[in-house]
């Protein structure tokens, strides 16, 4: 019975494959010329999403190569990089391209490591209308690597673009461009045999398993949790992901390294996070301070309040109210600040209170104008 349905399972793998194949659709020189007029003539096409992911992958196979030259390079840098993290050193900052900068710098070289296959390969599935994740992780030998996934019909599948557009025959020092379905669509418990991603969201499993592959007693709500992780900014997505690594067991060396990496990167968001909150809200009580003399003023200067402006500043006073208690909630969700921020984040506390007590002044002194305004008959 289990042979059965192997047979057939195997049969059906095959059919679709074959499917896929059947379907890929050949791009034209002339309409070659960027990853737009790409993507527009795969659309052009009326193809299926499958077909045209498919179609994407095997343009890939042939006409990217894989850069050797390229990984050694970034190979020695983690080499070194790794170095650096167990004598405790921080890292270099760097700029880092757009995923889109990244797709196009591919593109035009033809050529590439991992990262540049799997970006290119994201951007363009994007611009065809499927949003791909953008994968880092290990392969089941411990190197590192990177691959794709998304959720199509609420279900998850993975895709190395790399290998599946081709491989380094070690014996004959080649690059073989062959297009490889093996990588194209697989499902996540068959793809994390040999891709064990970084963060184990991305192995799309309810019981995800450790880094070295071993079953883990823990449930684990990936389908929240990735809903949740697309509802988040950066600095949220990057907290969630240094939680979850930190639950996963025992991790390598490139695991290791990239844990480290994610925390220094944190560290810089976060301190870049709370200097823009900082510079924003400190615009924003400037306006209110200067608001709030304007209407002290104006309440003292003036003799008779009339109805409709009574009601204007009402109105007024209540908003500023509430943009000052926003303001300190949005210091206080920001959570403890970096060491050299914390001075002027207190400070910045205690000028909202300060301007809280100077706009109860305000609304007692509009209160006590319409109350004599009242008595004299006005």
């Amino acid at each position: 019975m289990m042979l059965h349905k192997f047979i057939l399972l195997l049969l059906c793998t095959l059919s679709s494959l074959a499917g896929w194949a059947a379907n890929a659709t050949k791009i034209p020189a002339e309409r070659a010329g960027s990853i737009d007029d790409m993507a527009d003539f795969l659309k052009e096409k009326s193809l299926s999403k499958v077909d045209m992911l498919w179609s994407i992958q095997t343009w890939m196979s042939e006409n990217m190569k894989y850069d050797l030259a390229k990984n050694a390079k970034i190979e020695e840098l983690e080499r070194q990089g790794r170095s650096n993290m167990r004598k405790g050193n921080p890292l270099s900052p760097s700029a880092t391209p757009s995923m889109e900068e990244e797709a196009q710098a591919a593109f035009r070289a033809k050529s590439g490591v991992c990262a540049d296959f799997t970006k290119l390969f994201v951007v363009w599935a994007g611009k065809v209308g499927v949003d791909m994740f953008y994968v880092k992780g290990t392969t089941h030998k411990g190197e590192s690597h990177a691959w794709c996934a998304c959720i199509m019909d609420g279900v998850p599948y993975l895709f190395d673009p790399t290998w599946g557009a081709g491989h380094w025959d070690e014996n004959t020092s080649v690059y073989e461009k062959r297009v490889d379905a093996s990588y194209f669509m697989v499902a996540p418990e068959s793809f994390v045999k040999e891709h064990i991603p970084f963060d184990p969201l991305f192995q799309f499993s309810e019981y995800p398993l450790s880094y070295d592959l071993k079953p883990q007693n823990r449930y684990f709500n990936w389908r929240d949790t990735l809903s949740l992780y697309q509802q988040q900014d950066s600095l949220a997505q990057m907290q969630g992901i240094y939680r979850r690594v930190l639950q996963n067991g025992k991790r390598n060396d490139v695991i290791e390294y990239d844990l480290y990496t994610l925390k220094q990167n944190l560290q810089v968001l976060k301190y870049n996070t709370e200097v823009d909150l900082y510079n924003r809200l400190s615009s924003n009580l400037g306006k209110i301070s200067l608001q709030i003399v304007d209407i002290h003023n104006l309440l003292v200067d003036q003799k008779y309040i009339s109805h409709n402006l009574e009601a204007n500043l009402r109105k007024t006073l209540d908003r500023m109210g509430k943009d000052l208690d926003d303001a300190d909630a949005q210091i206080v969700a920001m959570g403890a600040p970096s060491k050299d921020l914390l001075p002027h984040f207190t400070k910045m506390r205690r000028m909202i209170v300060t301007e809280k007590a100077r706009l109860d002044k305000c609304s007692a002194l509009l209160k006590k104008k319409k109350s004599d305004e009242s008595r004299t008959g006005r």
